[in-house]
């Protein structure tokens, strides 16, 4: 049983549900005030209780450190009432979160494992969704959302869409993998549960973006037969339950425990493209890539400590940045480790980049709710050259030459593509993306993939390597902006991490070495050896 230090000080989550018992293992760590849309006698705690239990005692109950959490406070926010004693409908439901949110937003981590039992449309986002966006930029907050559970496998059908309420876009939205696999067990260690809810979301949006262990399901004869996690019920028992109800807590606490170590301003995008930047789909998984992005978004996330740890093979640099419509980022003689050349005159290693935004959104616009995008491209080029800018569409007299996106898909194998079973498929991400509206964006790719003549144009040692982030917005947000005189914008978080996966050069060293010789702006923010890079090379 873990017991709160006294003196030190820990995170705190919101748990917005229906009420957390003050049973032994969670009383000291529930905070001293809370919020209540219901008397006691309306209030069954049994939900919140193993929610919250997972969110505080998750690594000890599976005896793994699936989060790294170190210790975390809670504050019960009883939205949701007995269902057998009070009936609650949608609206009131929202307007409880956000009343509990709003009057307690010195909190900005907030679970929400509870939703509506209906699939979310394949071109119109939900008004449960919509609000839920609503209320976290309001109030500058994040959640961290369930899928939704089905029960399509009982009858052999296929998993129900995510639903309505985790078509959220700024929420993180969590599903489910198995944890064991029992005798009436359908899926297989770690792959998604029988009754996980599946994406895309709206517009195609990716939904789940991560996973993790929620229970395994099964059917004998012509009832269910569940396999659950474990978890602390109101009395103080260890229970086993099932559902991404379940999952979502630990991705809750990963989320905390980031943000409390990370010991600056909180930045929604940070927390958001730190778990997905870690994600990676399990070594058991043989499912192809577009399955495992509609079921599992992008995989896994790893603890904690596993994002702070440091690797002298590998260099994480993260961009936190705000762009401004009509505006570029590019950054020109981009730091990538020189010493990362193979005996014929090549670079290789991999790399991996997330790109997180805070999109514009304007409701009542169908499957065009999401009104701004961002693109990110990572490469090489020649050299910089000279640009006219009289021209309206040029915004830098300096750019490059014969720039190459070594993110692209096509640079790759056709094979690499297809591969389920290497141990790099865990991480391989060679998405098109194309002019979809994606609020996350990620790429993992192995230079060593790339076809001979796509090395031959983009890789040879010579070449120098740049970023560039651009950002762009549907006509209607332009036209709105213009009669109310809006300036459009969009916050965003860039990670990109260098590895040499031949394990020979001290990269970390050697980058660091680079931003001090090319006079990046830099410092450290306690993340695996993660450099923030100021650019001052904005167009």
């Amino acid at each position: 049983m873990k017991r709160p230090d006294s003196r030190r000080d820990y995170p705190v989550v919101g748990v917005l549900d229906t009420g957390i018992a003050k049973n032994s293992y969670l009383n000291a760590w529930l905070e001293d005030d809370n919020f209540s849309s219901y008397p006691e006698e309306l209030i069954d705690p049994m939900h919140g209780t193993c929610v919250s239990s997972i969110i505080l005692y998750g690594d000890q109950l599976e005896n793994e450190g699936a989060t790294g959490n170190t210790g975390v406070k809670l504050f019960d926010a009883t939205v949701f009432p007995d269902k057998n004693k009070e009936m609650i409908y949608e609206d009131e439901l929202v307007e409880n979160i956000r009343e509990a949110i709003k009057t307690n937003n010195r909190i900005k981590i907030w679970n929400l494992s509870l939703g509506t039992e209906i699939d979310s449309d394949i071109n119109q986002f939900s008004d449960f969704g919509i609000a839920l966006d609503n209320i976290q930029e309001s109030y500058d907050v994040m959640i961290c959302k369930s899928a939704g559970n089905c029960k399509n496998f009982k009858d052999g059908r296929p998993k129900g869409r995510i639903a309505k309420s985790a078509d959220s876009i700024r929420s993180l939205v969590v599903g489910s993998v198995a944890q064991s696999k029992n005798g009436h067990d359908i899926s297989e260690f770690l792959h998604p549960s029988p009754f996980t809810r599946v994406g895309p979301g709206p517009a195609n949006s990716i939904k789940p973006e991560l996973v993790t262990i929620g229970g395994n399901a099964g059917v004998n004869g012509s009832g269910i037969v569940t396999n659950g996690v474990q978890a602390i019920d109101p009395a103080g028992n260890i229970v086993k339950i099932p559902g991404t109800s379940f999952a979502t807590p630990r991705v809750t606490a990963l989320l905390s425990e980031l943000n409390f170590k990370i010991n600056e301003d909180f930045n929604p995008t940070l927390l958001k493209a730190l778990t997905i930047h870690s994600a990676k789909y399990p070594s058991e998984l043989s499912i192809p890539i577009n399955e495992r992005i509609n079921q599992m978004g992008f995989g896994i996330p790893t603890s904690a400590d596993d994002i702070i740890f440091n690797d002298p093979h590998e260099i994480t640099l993260i961009l936190q940045e705000n762009i401004v419509k009509g505006e570029f980022i590019e950054i020109l003689e981009f730091p990538f480790p020189e010493s990362l050349v193979d005996e014929e005159g090549f670079f290789y290693g991999d790399v991996k980049v997330t790109l997180v935004a805070q999109p514009v959104l304007r409701e009542k616009q169908g499957a065009e709710y999401c009104q701004s995008n961002l693109d990110v491209k990572f490469g090489t080029y020649e050299n910089i050259k000279d640009r006219d800018i009289t021209k309206t569409n040029i915004l830098n007299e300096f750019g490059p030459d014969d720039a190459q996106n070594v993110l692209r898909d096509s640079n790759y194998r056709a094979a690499y593509k297809r591969d389920t079973s290497s141990e790099y498929a865990r991480e391989r991400m060679l998405l098109n993306y194309g002019n979809k509206y994606q609020p996350v964006k990620k790429y993992s790719v192995n230079l060593n993939e790339m076809t001979s003549s796509n090395k031959e144009h983009n890789l040879r040692s010579e070449r120098k390597w740049y970023a560039k982030i651009i950002g762009t917005y549907r006509d209607f947000a332009e036209t709105l902006a213009q009669q109310d005189g809006e300036i459009l914008n969009q916050d965003f978080t860039l990670i990109v991490t260098i590895r040499d996966n031949k394990r020979q050069h001290n990269i970390y060293n050697e980058v660091t070495q680079l931003l001090e010789n090319r006079n990046f702006l830099h410092s450290n923010i306690k993340l695996r050896e993660e450099v923030r890079v100021d650019i001052n090379k904005k167009s």
